[in-house]
């Protein structure tokens, strides 16, 4: 393998791709999981998606190589350390950004509309709302909404407002989590590496985890006793899975503020076993309420 295609692996980020899994919550609990044409479609979109989200990390790398290069580990990058040259990679971005459009619009015009929101928002993120307070976390929950978008409308259902509300929380909660690791981690250099930094406050940014956190599981807990949700589950309550994602919100918790971790959540979910027994046991409950 070439140090080129090596160094592009890199940068297109694999192990971040598992955000993309909430493209599979609407089929989930639109109780087609067991559909093939509706699995092939969403496994589809998963696809595509992980196209453009290599698509915009290469871009963003591009970006961002300056203030990548203060960072204590993003200066390690292929494109901020020089190891990958910014011409092939701005190419192999726009050739997956083509291509994920374009095998989009077989599966429905829509998808091609969510894939280029996504995409464009991801620039227009990078160039002007990551450095506005508040807001650059609410662009981070965005990015999770129109995952889950993409995943309802390749299958045609209706997207819950509960599910969005949720997926919303949940977002903030970890972009939150993410601005406290890097208020830690980089400390007085913070600002230099995102202004935006400058703008929030330890106390600010742990009273915002809490309030997103608190507010995420209220709301889970009231989707799962919802006359709507009953309905659908057929008299059959979805209030036994509440203890698996309390506990997965505190566990989470328990790593930004006891383990110090949070700047990188998809790690936190694959080196943290427990969480991860958490959401197998939270899926496997979910499963037994809605298809048994």
């Amino acid at each position: 393998m070439s140090e080129t295609v090596k160094n592009l692996i890199i940068s297109i980020r694999p192990r971040q791709w598992l955000k993309n899994g909430f493209i599979f919550a609407p089929l989930l609990f639109a109780q087609k999981i067991f559909h093939p044409p509706s699995i092939f479609k969403t496994a589809a979109t998963f696809t595509l998606f992980c196209l453009m989200s290599a698509a915009v990390y290469l871009v963003n790398d591009t970006l961002d190589i300056q203030k990548d290069k203060l960072h204590p580990v993003k200066k390690n990058r292929p494109i901020a350390s020089g190891k990958l040259n910014i011409k092939p990679a701005l190419f192999c971005a726009f050739a997956a950004a083509l291509i994920s459009l374009f095998s989009s619009c077989l599966l429905t015009p829509w998808l091609a509309f969510i894939l280029l929101t996504y995409f464009i928002s991801n620039i227009a993120y990078s160039k002007i709302f990551k450095d506005l307070v508040i807001i650059d976390a609410m662009c981070f929950a965005l990015f999770f909404i129109l995952r889950i978008a993409a995943g309802a409308a390749v299958i045609k259902v209706e997207l819950s407002h509960w599910i969005t509300i949720c997926t919303g929380l949940l977002a903030l909660f970890i972009a939150f989590g993410k601005r406290h690791h890097e208020l830690k981690l980089l400390e007085k250099e913070a600002a230099n590496h995102r202004p935006v930094l400058e703008k929030y406050s330890p106390k600010f940014i742990e009273q915002m985890i809490t309030v997103t956190a608190a507010s995420l599981a209220v709301f889970y807990t009231l989707y799962t006793v919802d006359s709507r949700t009953l309905t659908i589950t057929g008299g059959r309550n979805l209030l036994v899975t509440v203890p698996f994602a309390y506990y997965g919100i505190f566990r989470y918790y328990y790593n930004l503020f006891q383990l110090n971790k949070g700047g990188d959540p998809t790690e936190i979910i694959l080196n943290d076993k427990k969480l991860q027994i958490t959401a197998v046991l939270w899926i496997i409950a979910v499963l037994g309420v809605l298809y048994f």
